[in-house]
């Protein structure tokens, strides 16, 4: 099974569009898009939350978040779903002055073997 902390370093890697358009870029933590990691077995479930519901990045989003973990060993099956019953705001970013990196999320729950 893969561990939290590769997990969560994998997914600072997959970069906003929309911050990037900004001239800002974060990660997708950072951002805030990300609401909950579940980690079964060799399932790995992330749940987002995007700016807009009708945003059109969220195929590409997806597809580069399977990407990073499917290079994780212990990884061989990535879901992705997105969250509805939550609006994404401002203040779910982290603070613009800390390093741009994933920290641990309260939703991250790692299931027994």
């Amino acid at each position: 099974m893969v561990h939290s902390d590769a997990v969560l370093e994998a997914i600072g890697r997959v970069m906003d569009p929309c911050s990037i358009g900004m001239g800002r870029p974060l990660d997708i933590a950072s951002f805030g898009l990300v609401e909950n990691i579940q980690i079964e077995r060799e399932t790995v479930t992330v749940s987002l939350i995007l700016t807009d519901p009708t945003c059109f990045f969220f195929q590409d989003l997806k597809a580069h978040i399977k990407d990073v973990l499917l290079e994780l060993d212990g990884v061989d099956q990535v879901r992705v779903e997105l969250v509805t019953h939550t609006l994404w705001s401002p203040e779910r970013m982290k603070n613009s002055t800390a390093p741009s990196r994933p920290v641990r999320l309260a939703g991250l729950t790692e299931a027994s073997p």
